[in-house]
């Protein structure tokens, strides 16, 4: 049905608007008229609907309430109340790092002025200017919401500190930039061969005997000399990247061969667990050797950067890069044929594996380490790419503040110190050395050959598999009376020249 429009009498005094329907196309007055009612019907109704507004903004339940006083410093002197165990446990650092990451922080604080401490000063007045009766947000209280954030806390949380939830981002955002700032690469990680050559050469020997030291303690012999770092790599899952932030690249590149988004990181830790390279530049779908390969780390040693007689080990996923610089474990494949060749081989080769396993496992658990600190790494990281990088390097640079202040002030401070002591002196007195056993080496050549004979294919004599080191110093095991019991594939037994188990 269409619908029936009425025209109501044009006399009655309480009609505003006057509606009539012309049937007569030749007669335009009456549309004219229609024309002028609709407008002045427009106009009283939005001078109504400002009225309207005009009294509710005046009214005094809705009036702007005034600005809510934020007692900050309070909360501040609450959490320096707190005991050591406490605040350690709340800020995963102790209260000497935190004060320490402060006085960094203010030293790289940006602005117009001169210093990092004119800077800070100055913000400092501006925010009691704007804000009298909150106080201006410190360093203190943004680095207080910075870690706690990081150790798994909720933003809805930070109200505790008097801060505004709206503002906790852009806290935690730039908060992370001064840590990354104040703390840059080259110092926390302290692994640059392209400085100071001859501090740079001091530091990998002390690595390699932290390494050294800690076999003897544990095997009492310092089998796999040479060892200056652990790698592996890291699955950190992320949401899924926008189109911005993958710079219109393809989203599957980042999801990872376990069903997640995430992002690689390619990451190498010293004897205590300390990260000493930290890169996260690839996407999910990155293999491991893939992303290593990638990495300044690989071309010092491919550059002859670090000195030959140094290598790092890994797990069987960096098995494709071989030689003597990266000491992997022997394939299943090569450990069969072996062992249809000689028993006396194949326990070499497993005892050489195990012991292995024993120095990479510190990777493992620099790993653990790092993932239990910062209950942000618990769940999925839900900020941009760019943030979610930074996250995990400030992270990785906290973590190695806290091993080091463990060094320093730890259980373990005077074992730490006693081998620091230790490599000074034979520093000074000139007897450390890199050799891999107190018998001869053996020459190339023989050397040569019976790597090319665990062989699985028919490569050339130079491929990257052909490591001589690693067989030396699976010799070297033997020598020194390590023998693997074959009745039980994975039982090591130290034993005696008599093959007497102890």
């Amino acid at each position: 049905m269409v619908p029936m429009i009425s025209a109501r009498d044009s006399d009655s005094e309480n009609d505003d608007v006057h509606v009539d329907v012309d049937v007569d196309d030749d007669d335009d007055d009456d549309d004219e008229l229609f024309d002028i009612n609709n407008s002045m019907c427009t106009k009283k109704r939005k001078l109504g609907q400002w009225l309207a507004c005009k009294i509710f903004l005046t009214d005094e339940t809705h009036t702007r309430k005034p600005r809510i006083a934020r007692d900050r410093d309070s909360a501040l002197a609450f959490v320096q109340s707190f005991s050591d165990d406490v605040f350690k446990n709340h800020f995963r650092v102790t209260r000497e790092t935190f004060n320490e990451i402060v006085s960094r922080m203010i030293t790289v604080y940006p602005g117009k002025q001169g210093s990092g401490i004119l800077n800070y000063e100055r913000a400092l007045l501006r925010g009691k200017c704007s804000t009298p009766c909150s106080g201006a947000t410190t360093l203190e209280l943004k680095l207080c919401v910075t870690l706690r954030l990081l150790a798994g806390a909720s933003h809805c949380d930070m109200i505790w500190f008097g801060v505004q939830t709206g503002s906790v981002h852009n806290i935690f955002h730039s908060t992370l930039k001064l840590i990354n700032a104040a703390y840059p690469n080259e110092e926390i990680f302290n692994f640059n061969p392209e400085g100071d050559k001859e501090k740079f050469e001091e530091e990998v020997e002390r690595m390699s005997n932290e390494w050294a030291s800690i076999m003897h303690a544990k095997r009492g012999h310092r089998f796999f000399e040479g060892t200056i770092l652990a790698g592996d790599g890291l699955v950190v899952p992320i949401k899924a990247p926008t189109s911005f932030d993958r710079k219109g690249g393809d989203i599957g590149m980042y999801r990872n061969r376990k069903g997640c988004f995430a992002l690689i990181v390619a990451a190498f830790c010293d004897a205590f667990c300390r990260f000493r390279y930290f890169e996260v530049s690839w996407p999910g779908s990155t293999n491991d050797i893939t992303a290593y390969q990638q990495t300044n780390l690989y071309r010092m040693f491919t550059k002859a950067m670090i000195p030959t007689k140094y290598h790092m080990v890994l797990d069987e996923a960096y098995g494709g890069i071989g030689g003597d610089f990266h000491l992997t474990p022997f394939t299943r494949s090569q450990l069969r044929k072996a062992r249809r060749e000689s028993v006396t081989k194949y326990k070499k080769m497993k005892s050489f594996n195990h012991f292995l396993s024993s120095q990479r496992i510190t990777i493992e658990r620099c790993f653990g380490m790092f993932v239990r600190k910062f209950g942000i790494l618990w769940k999925t990281l839900d900020y941009s790419l760019s943030t979610n990088t930074l996250i995990l390097q400030v992270c990785a640079k906290l973590h190695n503040l806290c091993i080091n202040h463990w060094m320093k002030a730890g259980d373990r401070a005077t074992e730490i110190q006693k081998i620091d002591n230790d490599f000074r002196l034979q520093n000074d007195a000139r007897i450390f050395t890199n050799t891999t056993s107190g018998r001869e080496r053996n020459t190339v050549d023989d050397v040569r050959k019976k790597v090319l004979g665990m062989s699985n294919s028919n490569d050339t004599e130079d491929r990257p598999l052909a490591s001589a080191r690693r067989w030396e110093i699976a010799e070297d095991l033997y020598d020194k009376g390590i023998r693997y019991d074959t009745r039980a594939d994975n039982d090591f037994t130290l034993t005696d020249a008599n093959d007497v188990f102890i």
